[in-house]
């Protein structure tokens, strides 16, 4: 026992991967990896494959297990309705919406799936994969009684592109013979957000490193329903920027790429820069800014970690290094480039998804 809790000393601990177990021990020591039920630990033991081998726990020493989205799927049967559309949630609230949406997609075919997970299920086909192929989706929908008002909104907003489409194509005397790109013009869907990293945790950076800042939880109502965001009010001032920043514990791994989705409200054009602090020395780096367009859509950043184009002390304030110990994040920042403009940001569905959902 005395051995196994010196190993877990030694390992670098990650909350953020949400596909991976964490096992969190009786003395509030956690490990994440894969707990592997196919090797035969004894019925008093667990085992878990972490980045440095395999380790054998005692069942005592475990408080609880926290299980990551592979392990939670394996204990689906197929006719789990509820079990599916439990863990469809669970996969949103992580921002892994391909996944939550591969598990609506064999939801909606059991019996008794409520309306309200076909709504969500047609939305998110709407997004994630095409218009054209939620429109059945959301007829089904229709049909059966569905009375959301964002979703048959959606629907009749389809219908009348496409009728317009076909009433053009019709008033041709004389059609050319159709392609495979003649379509009609769909309207992109909203996109769907969840609450992710950005909705706990903030705070805002001293005054004498930011502008005047605030960052506060609200409700957005989106065409998912209720949804956590997070809203960032700054004012103009001496710093060229304002700072927030969140304690973190994170092991950044093959999925390094940080997105979000945010949107600028006022009349102004801002940018936006994403700092870390990591190691034991909590070494700043800073990664290059990107461009927020004022205006009332949502916008997708993507900031890669794993990029020879931060600048830190190191590098001379050039962009041109990459982060050090990665393995070891102890602070994320959002810094927002507003000199001496005053406003306010809305930021959802934060998090590190896997490479297969960029």
């Amino acid at each position: 026992m005395r051995r196994c809790l010196t190993i877990l000393l030694l390992i670098a601990f990650a909350d953020q991967a949400c596909t991976a177990d964490t096992i969190i021990l009786s003395n509030g020591q956690r490990i994440s990896g894969t707990i592997d039920p196919s090797i035969d630990a004894g019925p008093d033991h667990v085992t878990i494959k972490t980045g440095n081998g395999f380790i054998r726990l005692p069942k005592s020493a475990i408080a609880s297990e926290d299980l990551g989205y592979e392990a939670r799927k394996n204990k689906l049967k197929n006719d789990d309705l509820a079990g599916h559309l439990a863990l469809a949630a669970w996969c949103r609230s992580k921002g892994m919406m391909n996944e939550s949406l591969a598990l609506l997609d064999d939801a909606v075919l059991l019996n008794g799936v409520p309306l309200t997970a076909r709504a969500q299920h047609a939305r998110m086909v709407d997004e994630l994969k095409s218009p054209k192929e939620a429109l059945e989706w959301y007829r089904r929908y229709r049909k059966d009684g569905g009375d959301d008002p964002a979703t048959l909104a959606r629907l009749a907003q389809l219908e009348k592109v496409i009728a317009e489409f076909e009433a053009q194509t019709n008033a041709v005397t004389t059609a050319p013979k159709k392609t495979k790109s003649d379509s009609p013009n769909i309207p992109k869907a909203t996109p769907i957000l969840q609450g992710g990293m950005e909705s706990k945790g903030w705070d805002n950076e001293a005054l004498q490193w930011s502008n005047p800042v605030q960052p506060k939880i609200v409700s957005l109502s989106t065409e998912a329903g209720i949804t956590p965001a997070l809203q960032v009010d700054f004012k103009g001032g001496t710093q060229e920027k304002a700072t927030i920043k969140r304690t973190a514990h994170l092991s950044i791994g093959d999925d390094s790429v940080l997105t979000f989705y945010v949107q600028n409200p006022g009349e102004k054009p801002l940018s936006i820069a994403i700092g870390v602090k990591t190691g034991s020395q909590y070494l700043f780096h800073e990664s290059p800014q990107q461009p927020i367009k004022p205006g009332s859509e949502f916008q997708k950043l993507r900031f890669s970690f794993k990029g020879a184009n931060f600048k830190s002390a190191a590098s001379s304030w050039n962009y041109n290094t990459h982060v050090a110990d990665l393995t070891d994040v102890k602070e994320i920042q959002i810094l927002i480039y507003n000199g001496n403009d005053s406003g306010s940001l809305l930021i959802s569905n934060m998090g590190f998804p896997a490479k297969s959902d960029l």
